[in-house]
């Protein structure tokens, strides 16, 4: 099961906390010095090591942070759409290269600067290669603390959002609040939904799991995003759906005929409008709920709108949900998982 690559990546110190810490384990370094030694020898061997360790420390961080952070390349759709919320994507990348190269700038300065150590004889020159490598290996750190900091604000938004595994089928739900989202995927899924919140907004994203003949589904329910009308939507919201259709197989589309979550029908059928006409490629099922407290005109109100019968149940006691979900897998395109259906 592929994770979501951002989930992982560890806290990145700013370039002055990353300075310290290698500056201070490059001091802690000891090297043997056998007895006999001329002074110019052992000087040579200790600034040698500590230049070594704070060149190495240094690079071998910022190689580190470089390939935590996936190549736009490698993203799925989903989570480069996420990522461009609150970034430059340009930038982004910008971002890496600077890391990758610093980094390898900074072991080529530490075998210069070893080199001069090996060639000189005078302790004066000694100490004097030995503050100018130091200085020159950290203005290198310095010279990238934007992009340091650029890093460490996509991981701190983007470490919160849900794992979305491509392979699996992903269902989307969509309607008004009260209509009985949540409770779908409180009861379809095998375990409670995990909660995430999006950084950019209030918003919440519920996912559930389930499994059907071996076939991982995710289903998720976006309170804040896709049941008000697309007016009350801010840029940053609207984008977030822009990702939402990446990950989208199918949606399911919750109408509550009995009206009692407070939104008429026609409220509910012109958010249905605003998201077929959102999510262009993606199948939308939709489903009467609540059909045990709803009127039998609502009912066949609904029905005459779209032209043709349509699946119904009641979430809250479970009825009809399963068949609800095998119906919306049948209209997904992944056709190496049509077995599942029958």
């Amino acid at each position: 099961m592929s994770s979501q690559p951002f989930s992982k990546i560890p806290s990145i110190p700013d370039s002055g906390e990353l300075i310290r810490i290698a500056y201070d384990r490059s001091l802690k370094v000891s090297p043997s010095l056998p007895m006999g030694l001329s002074r110019i020898k052992k000087l040579k061997r200790l600034y040698t090591a500590r230049i070594s360790s704070l060149s190495n420390t240094l690079s071998n961080r910022l190689l580190f942070y470089y390939n935590c952070f996936p190549p736009i390349s490698s993203l799925h759709p989903f989570y480069k759409a996420i990522l461009k919320l609150y970034v430059n994507l340009d930038e982004y990348e910008e971002a890496r290269r600077k890391l990758f190269y610093s980094s390898r700038i900074l072991r080529s300065l530490g075998r210069r600067y070893i080199m001069k150590l090996k060639r000189t004889s005078d302790i004066n020159d000694l100490k004097l290669i030995r503050r100018e490598a130091y200085g020159r290996l950290i203005s290198v750190v310095r010279r990238i603390r934007k992009e340091l900091k650029l890093l460490e604000d996509v991981r701190v938004e983007m470490r919160n959002i849900p794992s979305i595994n491509p392979d699996n089928v992903t269902i989307v739900i969509a309607g008004y609040p009260n209509v009985g989202k949540s409770t779908f995927v409180c009861k379809i899924s095998t375990a409670k939904p995990k909660i995430a919140s999006y950084p950019f907004t209030t918003t919440k994203l519920f996912v559930g799991h389930l499994t059907i003949k071996n076939l991982r589904i995710q289903i998720m329910d976006t309170p804040g995003l896709l049941d008000r009308p697309i007016y009350k939507r801010n840029r940053i919201e609207k984008l977030a759906i822009a990702a939402l259709e990446h990950a989208a197989d199918a949606i399911i589309f919750i109408l509550d005929p009995s009206e009692s979550s407070g939104y008429s029908l026609d409220e509910q059928l012109s958010l249905f409008r605003e998201i077929e006409n959102l999510f262009r490629k993606t199948p939308i099922l939709v489903v009467l709920n609540k059909i045990d407290i709803a009127s039998k005109e609502k009912i066949i109100y609904c029905e005459n709108y779209f032209g043709h019968s349509l699946p119904k149940m009641v979430a809250k006691d479970g009825l009809n949900v399963t068949e609800v979900l095998l119906k919306t897998l049948s209209l997904t395109d992944k056709g190496r998982f049509k077995d599942v259906y029958s």
